[in-house]
């Protein structure tokens, strides 16, 4: 499976549902009133977790097709460097789908900590890539549209 645009185990949709009501609705007034709690952490299942380290989770939800995509980091093996960035999509069996290395925002150096942009459209990241200032460096990819396969840099 190909993630559009970015040229360079399972969980109940009622979790993910969950987790998304309480990204969306009242944290900052739940915050400012000191009454924030949320449930205890859920293991994602074997689509997105390996027996390596998978880190950075960054959540996007396509408003045109509803799809729920998964974006993080890992050391997993078949990758292209020591971490890489993968993405994960929910399944219409509300399970989320083997994590796909995405390789137009991977590199040979580590890659850690996407962060997509609310629109899909901008995802940063922390690299040791070449062309940095030193150590890791933050980089930005973009793209036209969600469904755009071409890459603007």
């Amino acid at each position: 499976m190909a993630f559009p645009g970015w040229t360079t185990g399972s969980i109940s949709s009622a979790v993910v549902r969950r987790i998304w009501r309480l990204r969306c609705l009242g944290l900052s007034t739940a915050q400012q009133e000191g009454r924030l709690r949320l449930a205890a952490p859920v293991n994602l299942g074997s689509g997105v977790n390996a027996a390596a380290n998978d880190m950075g989770p960054s959540i996007f939800e396509d408003e045109e097709t509803g799809a729920l995509t998964l974006y993080f980091a890992s050391n997993r093996a078949g990758g292209m460097g020591s971490d890489d960035i993968y993405a994960s999509t929910l399944q219409p069996d509300e399970t989320f789908g083997p994590a796909v290395l995405v390789e137009e925002l991977s590199s040979p150096f580590p890659d850690r900590l996407p962060s997509i942009r609310r629109d899909g459209q901008e995802i940063s990241l922390t690299s040791d890539r070449p062309g940095g200032f030193g150590s890791l460096d933050l980089w930005v990819s973009t793209r036209a549209s969600t469904s755009n396969r071409g890459l603007c840099r």
